[in-house]
């Protein structure tokens, strides 16, 4: 048998006789059998076109050819990007990658990325890899501040904040008196950029361990604070509300007159 040449192309098998310069499409029948002696009828084979790339394989974002070069987007969440964000983005990559081919960037659910190019073609950028390659992560202050210890405004009762007494000394719940600690926490720590404070009462024993306040940031950020973090119970003013409760009730309880003696 004369000897031949082979190759694939797009899924069909083509050889050439080692004397001719025609290749030629085997037929099903030789390719199951690996026969690949000349057919009886032959035909050219098509020219094989150059693999045109999309503009998304040509930009393929790797170290050599990095998604932006120069300073990353800063942004506090950075799986919802704001429109803003997504132009700032999108200029950077435009910047970075012909910036005529692409025509758009969007934001996935998961918060992935998709650049966008006039050709139709687009190329995925993970939220991973936007973290670390596209976007610095700029912490809000009530993240910023979540490692921080407050200075405790001291109050009668830190599971109450709202209790205050009447002269008479019955206990008494002001919303008044509430609303003056909430602001004395916030002048207490000057240095936290805390607007405002807001006593939850979500616990209806107000308990001191479950018993919550949101610290509201200048910045629109919030958190949740226990609120035994923020107040303190004076312990001082029991002490001597007690005395005197005591005194006052051996007094009534006794009636013993008080003798003074002379020297």
């Amino acid at each position: 048998m004369e000897s031949f040449r082979k190759k694939e192309v797009k899924g069909n098998v083509y050889y050439r006789l080692g004397t001719q310069k025609q290749w030629v499409l085997a037929k099903e029948s030789h390719q199951a059998n690996n026969d690949y002696q000349l057919p009886a009828t032959t035909t050219d084979t098509p020219a094989e076109k150059p693999v045109t790339l999309t503009d998304a394989q040509k930009d393929a974002f790797s170290t050599k050819n990095p998604i932006i070069k120069d300073e990353k987007v800063e942004v506090s969440d950075p799986a919802h990007l704001t429109k803003d964000q997504l132009d700032q983005v999108l200029k950077k990559i435009e910047a970075a990658h012909a910036g005529k081919r692409v025509s758009g960037l969007t934001q996935s659910e998961n918060g992935d990325l998709t650049v966008v190019y006039k050709d139709g073609s687009k190329q995925n950028i993970s939220l991973e890899t936007a973290k670390e390659d596209v976007l610095s992560i700029k912490l809000t202050q009530a993240e910023q501040d979540a490692s921080k210890e407050f200075k405790k405004v001291m109050v009668l009762d830190p599971h109450q904040p709202n209790m205050t007494f009447s002269p008479e000394g019955w206990q008494q719940h002001s919303q008044d008196k509430e609303t003056e600690i909430a602001e004395q926490v916030v002048t207490k720590n000057p240095d936290r950029n805390i607007k405002t404070v807001a006593f939850n009462h979500d616990d209806p024993n107000y308990s001191n361990q479950t018993s919550t306040a949101t610290v509201t940031y200048e910045d629109g950020s919030n958190r949740s604070v226990p609120v035994k973090d923020l107040l303190v119970m004076d312990n001082a003013h029991w002490a001597d509300s007690y005395k005197n409760k005591i005194a006052k009730f051996v007094d009534a309880t006794t009636n013993t007159p008080t003798i003074h003696l002379k020297s």
